[in-house]
């Protein structure tokens, strides 16, 4: 489908700005509000578990810890993007339009 746009006469520039720029505003979003969906999941996983011992075991996630898992999860996604985009700057507009079968 992006292909499609570079027959339609858009620049990689203008590609890249409606497509990856878009997607990226929603990846980091995304990264940063599921990080308190996870952890209050994973506290009441960790409390219904423990239910039947006897005591008290505190649940701890350091903010290095989420800090790292965002960090991790952005930049994977940036060098996915930047590949995406080197193959799409490598499609020629020839083989862009030929059909596909």
């Amino acid at each position: 489908m992006i292909s499609y746009m570079k027959v339609f006469g858009y620049r990689d520039g203008e590609i890249s700005h409606l497509y990856i720029r878009s997607i990226t505003l929603c990846v980091a979003a995304s990264l940063a509000l599921s990080l308190p969906l996870i952890i209050g999941s994973l506290s009441a996983i960790f409390r219904a578990m423990l239910l039947s011992y006897n005591g008290n075991i505190e649940i701890y996630v350091p903010t290095w810890s989420m800090a790292a898992c965002v960090g991790i999860g952005f930049t994977t996604y940036l060098v996915v993007a930047l590949l995406h985009m080197r193959s799409i700057k490598r499609v020629s507009l020839a083989e862009a339009l030929k059909v596909q079968e």
